[in-house]
């Protein structure tokens, strides 16, 4: 179940693995350009291919599907129902870019920086929870002072993928044990937490550090998700640009 760049590069690696083979793709049907590239990888094969919203909770699909023994999803933007999670006859992977069980959910980057916590990429199993499954293997992963959300999530991205692509031969030969979480430890973020953070109050106070934090936060390329609202009534949307000085 792939989404992203970061679904074709799992999906391109996993297609030129010798001992592995893909009998199902599912795609959200969202991001059209990596959708396209993936299915120019398997074009004219056997390999059945699903897309669009929630494809694999259609029975006429499910009923379609060979035997498997991994479900691996990247990125994958849906809970999987229990009786697709069974299907698989040994296990699952999932992708998450946190150091779980801190920062379960949505945008763990963004409060890596809002709340000053560690950074990382984990592979773990599928359970009926969210991101709440035994932990195949995780990395830490370096958060700079000059990061803004859009630099830590590409380096994330980049390092989950280097994780899977060094743990994948691990994981199908029995060589590796997933460990459960400490679920004392755990948080969990969804996106109405983060939308919490977007408007700076102009008369409240702030750290020079927690602003900056909260603007670096919301800062996603060109775009800025902080703003205020000014003395007529406008909303100003706010990004920063952060750059070590020589």
């Amino acid at each position: 179940m792939a989404n992203k760049g970061v679904g074709y590069e799992i999906a391109k690696y996993l297609h030129h693995h010798p001992e592995t083979q893909v009998v199902a793709i599912f795609l959200t049907g969202v991001d059209e350009i990596y959708d396209k590239k993936i299915l120019n990888l398997f074009k004219g094969g056997s390999v059945l291919i699903y897309a669009g919203e929630r494809p694999h909770d259609k029975l006429e699909v499910l009923e379609k599907l060979p035997v498997f023994d991994y479900i691996v999803t990247v990125f994958w933007p849906y809970l999987l129902k229990p009786e697709i999670i069974s299907l698989a006859k040994e296990s699952s992977v999932n992708f998450h870019p946190a150091l779980l069980p801190i920062n379960r959910g949505w945008y763990p980057h963004v409060f890596n920086i809002l709340n000053q916590t560690k950074a990382g990429v984990t592979l773990h199993c599928i359970d009926n929870g969210v991101d709440t499954g035994p932990i195949w293997t995780q990395k830490e992963v370096p958060v700079y002072t000059s990061d803004t959300s859009d630099k830590l999530y590409y380096r994330l991205q980049g390092e989950i993928v280097t994780l899977f692509c060094k743990s994948w031969d691990e994981i199908i030969g029995n060589r590796i044990e997933p460990t459960p979480q400490d679920h004392e430890r755990a948080s969990y973020n969804s996106i109405r937490d983060v939308q919490e953070y977007d408007r700076i109050h102009l008369d409240s106070s702030y750290t020079g550090r927690d602003i900056i934090n909260r603007l670096r936060a919301r800062t996603f390329g060109n775009k800025g998700y902080a703003y205020f609202v000014d003395d007529d009534g406008k909303k100003i949307e706010v990004s920063i640009s952060l750059e070590e000085s020589q």
